[in-house]
């Protein structure tokens, strides 16, 4: 049996070990089914712990917003449980099973831009909170195993938490600096919205060409990374995108996730056809860059989906001329030509009809003039015989009298 921690959750395995934190993977043994959590256990910097009620304070306040963004993000690790042990600080963390951006190795350029994607929507609900991570790289992204989400964990502030003598955790820009995470205020102390972006775009373009920024010549004219010469093929609105994130200057930057989400996507219209898919596929190696290029339907920030509201995939959505047209434009035509082939119809029936009875009326019109004139003629003809019968008598008469 593993060492138990607070009577309760047992170590199972050593996953990390740093100078002000260890993580391990435990089970918790006062659940029935005993599930997996993450345990980061964290030392103040400060040895003689003469801050330490302040750290305890500040330690508290961060579990606190930790909770709160957790409940309210599937892809933040849920928060179960802080507390304080021999003057070490624990977090117990909902474990996520999955692999980090530093582990799955290159991905494509649909898979970056489904994983961009989340995470801007992931970003727009922590800056919302006025929340800003501080240390994003590839190894604090986890691809989560069962649906493919990126979900971010390791929120910089904790550390800096256990800095709080030095205001600013001497640890967190010392492992960014190693691998040049981190935007240049942050170096300096002034830490912004964008300077999450500026670090989401790094590690995105770490995650397409397995490349840390320190790797990459800067260019002698501007002072910019020259990454994208190691990509020739990357979709131009994906480059776009990733070359005004990590701009030097803050100010050329996007200001907001929300802003570098629309360029992404604003810039590249497209139809979402049956191939449309709500999460990434669980095994993106899979796909092909050439034959493939996915839209993902993300949730709204810090949307939490049950089984009972999480959503369906879309099909048949046409974006391509900038607004939304009804998936079922084609049949809503076919009906509107039906109707008026109906109408049509029942005009033509109505007009024959109509025709029909005209005739018939002028029909009889005429057979009654018809007959009213061979009544005429007949009483004509009766008349001109009738006189000279008449005459003849006359004539008659008179003879006999003579």
């Amino acid at each position: 049996m593993g060492k138990i921690i607070n009577g309760r959750y047992e170590i199972v395995d050593n996953l990390a070990k740093g100078d002000i934190r260890e993580t391990f993977l435990a089970k918790d043994t006062q659940m029935p089914s005993e599930k997996l959590v993450v345990i980061k256990k964290l030392k103040p910097l400060d040895s003689q712990n003469n801050n330490l009620e302040l750290v305890q304070n500040l330690f508290a306040k961060q579990a606190q917003i930790l909770e709160q963004i957790g409940q309210n993000s599937t892809q933040i690790p849920t928060l179960y449980d802080y507390f304080t042990e021999d003057e070490q600080f624990y977090l117990i963390q909902e474990y996520i099973e999955g692999k980090t951006l530093a582990d799955i190795g290159i991905i494509n350029f649909a898979r970056c831009e489904v994983i961009l994607s989340s995470l801007l929507n992931t970003l727009k609900y922590i800056h919302s909170q006025n929340i800003i991570h501080r240390d994003i790289k590839p190894e604090n992204i986890i691809i989560r195993q069962k649906d493919g989400l990126p979900v971010l964990t390791d929120f910089g502030a904790i550390k800096e938490t256990m800095g709080a003598v030095d205001n600013l955790s001497a640890e967190s820009p010392k492992i960014n600096a190693t691998t040049g995470f981190v935007a240049p205020e942050q170096s300096a102390g002034r830490i912004i919205f964008s300077s999450d972006l500026y670090a989401l775009g790094l590690t995105m373009i770490y995650a397409l060409t397995g490349k840390y920024p320190l790797e990459f010549a800067n260019n002698p004219l501007t002072g910019e990374l020259d990454w994208d010469n190691s990509l020739p093929n990357i979709p131009a609105p994906l480059k776009t995108t990733l070359q005004k994130a990590i701009k030097i200057e803050a100010g050329q930057r996007y200001h907001t996730a929300q802003e570098m989400y629309l360029a992404l996507h604003q810039s590249q219209p497209q139809t979402i056809t049956q191939d449309t898919v709500l999460v990434a596929p669980n095994n993106p190696r899979e796909m092909n860059t050439s034959s493939y290029n996915p839209t993902v339907v993300v949730s709204p920030s810090g949307q939490k989906f049950t089984k009972e509201n999480y959503p369906h995939p879309v099909s048949g959505v046409n974006y391509s001329q900038g607004y939304y047209q009804p998936p079922n434009q084609g049949n809503n035509n076919n009906i509107i030509i039906i109707l008026l082939t109906a109408i049509l119809v029942a005009i033509g029936v109505s007009g024959g009809f109509f025709i029909a009875q005209t005739m018939r009326d002028s029909q009889g019109e005429f057979t009654a003039t018809q007959g009213e004139r061979e009544v005429e003629i007949s009483q004509e003809f009766i008349e001109e015989t009738e006189t000279p019968v008449e005459v003849n008598e006359c004539k008659l008469l008179h003879q006999i009298l003579l």
